[in-house]
């Protein structure tokens, strides 16, 4: 009598779950999203309307834009802004992902020292494409916001990549590396009816966490390397530019406070030895 009732339960709620699940899945499979991206009151173009299916997440860039620029143009594409968002409330991106109907609209900027940045997709720790390199252009010191590129069966190390454009366009480099979904699984533990874990289930259970929402290249050791690299090159050039008597005034203030420093080093050694 127990196993008869515990059956009826079982059934009751494989039934409300199925009224529930299934037409919200239905629903989901069917519903298709339309995109719109706007050339903007600059550039000359057309809108391009892109649609497809929301569940399968895809992404939106600034290479999708049916736009041109005279080559003597004052003004080079910046990225892609929500439309009906004023600058202070849009936030500029190279590309974006697509989770419903948006319309997007081109942003410019004014052209000052460009320089080029390359986005990779490569499979995580080797140097093997999963698609062809894009690449951009941008000011020396612009900010960059990359969104990554869906690729089937794969999963970024995360959804956003930022960074300072620098001079060298060889440091400008996002690199998305992707890793096998099938890699990031494992067969999850099963139990048995009084609770022990006794055999392995065929579900699967994630082993790597989720895409990070954004990753700061600036603050990775390479990227802060970069930054100091500029810093010193841009203070070598600043310090030429004094006339003599400062530099040479600048020499002796920084001879000073080094032999305070030394100075102080020695002492504290001395006084530890007498303790």
């Amino acid at each position: 009598m127990k196993a008869v009732k515990k059956l009826l339960v079982l059934l009751t709620v494989l039934c409300l779950f199925c009224a529930f699940a299934a037409p919200a899945y239905a629903a989901g499979d069917e519903y298709t999203y339309t995109v719109r991206i706007y050339p903007g009151n600059i550039g000359e173009g057309s809108v391009n309307t892109i649609t497809g299916v929301v569940p399968k997440r895809t992404t939106v860039s600034m290479a999708d834009a049916n736009v041109t620029l005279p080559e003597d143009s004052k003004y080079y594409i910046i990225g892609l802004k929500e439309a009906g968002k004023d600058n202070n409330d849009g936030t500029t991106q190279s590309s974006f992902v697509v989770e419903g109907d948006t319309d997007y609209v081109v942003a410019y900027g004014i052209k000052g020292n460009q320089v080029a940045y390359t986005v990779n997709y490569v499979i995580a720790g080797t140097d093997t494409q999963l698609r062809e390199s894009e690449t951009f252009y941008g000011n020396i010191g612009d900010y960059m916001v990359v969104a990554y590129r869906y690729i089937e069966d794969y999963q970024p190390q995360a959804y956003n990549l930022g960074r300072t454009l620098s001079e060298d366009a060889s440091a400008n480099v996002f690199t998305f590396e992707y890793t096998p979904l099938a890699a990031l699984v494992a067969a999850a533990p099963a139990a048995d009816d009084a609770g022990g874990a006794v055999a392995v289930d065929a579900g699967a259970v994630p082993l790597a966490p989720a895409p990070e929402e954004i990753i700061d290249l600036d603050d990775t050791p390479l990227g802060l390397l970069d930054m100091g690299k500029d810093a010193i090159e841009n203070g070598a050039e600043m310090f030429g530019r004094l006339p003599v008597g400062a530099r040479i005034g600048l020499i002796l203030v920084d001879a000073v406070l080094i032999g305070m420093v030394i100075w102080m080093i020695v002492r504290h050694k001395k006084r530890k030895n007498e303790a």
